[in-house]
């Protein structure tokens, strides 16, 4: 039987994935092509791609609507917000059905459809983290929900500790207190193992401090203080541990990702780990973002620190406030003092 080109060219792809070798990681991006479209952000929220909040209304018309922590949406390599493979229109969309509404769900597009192998994280990291805190300031909120998929749930990560572009983790600039919960979808926590390369190589520098905070090591700091509170395998307290941010790390047993390196899906210490059977290869790596049983199961780990959010939320809607009075005090009297300054010329 003679192959197509395209089901020769996945087969290549396979070959290299089973060889050891990255080849050309997050290779879907050569199966399924597509142009960025669908940009859809209110007019008061520009400077990003991706879609978020509902256009139809401004700051403030999306803040009096938010019911919920928000919840960012991360894509992962080779794709973008609304790439047709590996986009998370259907997570969001998926978010909905479960009675989200759209100023509650931001996503970016933090590359251009393609694959980055090496120093993608150095790379991506001020794109992610400057939309999580555009996001933060627009809907006057101290916290958000992640939820990230493969490179982004790395990204996410390198975001709450403090990574910068040198490629060093800056202690001040820690945001483990801006994300309440964080959901893992196939990310690579302990890399892509020994033969893999740059960021990505199991033991890199990258990985050696995105997996610890200071002297202890840690993959879900400020996590459950007690491992009776975790379900799942790979528990772990670390002196850190106050049940201050909600960990989950789900993966597609058998995907790419974990065919490379076994169960770097999960998150040492996290709420919930756990595996879902959704097919090898690059098949279960797209269904862990399209499947409706993975987003039952990460669900009710959303929007759980709310009753401290709703006090965070008061108190920076106060200063929004105080903010715009002096704002319109400010023009009132730049606009009298023009009106007086006229009166005697």
């Amino acid at each position: 039987m003679r192959l197509s080109r395209a089901a020769m060219t996945q087969k290549r792809i396979y070959s290299n994935f089973t060889a050891g070798t990255l080849g050309i990681l997050f290779a879907a991006a050569l199966l399924t092509v597509s142009a960025e479209a669908g940009h859809a952000f209110p007019k008061d929220f520009q400077g990003f791609s991706g879609f978020g909040g509902d256009e139809t209304l401004d700051r403030s018309g999306n803040r009096a609507r938010m019911k919920r922590i928000p919840v960012i949406l991360l894509h992962g390599n080779g794709g973008t917000a609304v790439h047709n493979q590996w986009g998370m229109t259907r997570m969001r969309d998926m978010l909905y059905d479960a009675g989200y509404n759209p100023s509650e769900i931001w996503a970016v597009s933090y590359l251009n459809g393609g694959v980055e192998l090496t120093g993608v994280h150095k790379n991506r990291i001020d794109a992610v983290r400057d939309f999580i805190e555009a996001v933060k300031r627009y809907m006057g909120v101290p916290k958000v929900d992640i939820v990230a998929h493969s490179l982004g749930a790395t990204l996410a990560r390198a975001y709450m500790g403090g990574f910068q572009r040198s490629g060093k983790f800056d202690p001040m600039a820690r945001k483990f207190d801006s994300v309440s919960t964080l959901v893992s979808l196939s990310g690579a926590h302990d890399g892509l193992g020994p033969n893999s390369v740059d960021e990505f190589k199991t033991d890199s520098e990258f990985l050696k401090g995105l997996n610890s905070v200071g002297a202890v090591s840690d993959q879900s700091p400020y996590g459950p203080a007690s491992e009776h509170a975790q379900q799942g395998e790979f528990k772990g307290v670390s002196l850190l541990d106050n049940d201050q941010v909600t960990w989950v790390g789900f993966w597609a047993a058998g995907d790419f990702v974990d065919n490379q390196r076994a169960n770097t899906g999960a998150l040492r210490g996290a709420d919930i780990n756990k595996a879902f059977d959704l097919g090898a290869g690059l098949g279960g790596h797209e269904k862990i973002i399209k499947d409706p049983a993975v987003v039952s199961g990460f669900l009710p780990y959303l929007n759980r620190k709310r009753a401290a959010n709703a006090v965070e939320l008061l108190s920076e809607k106060t200063a929004t406030a105080n903010r715009d009075v002096s704002e319109k005090l400010e023009k009132s009297l730049s606009s009298l003092s023009k009106l007086l300054n006229s009166g005697w010329n």
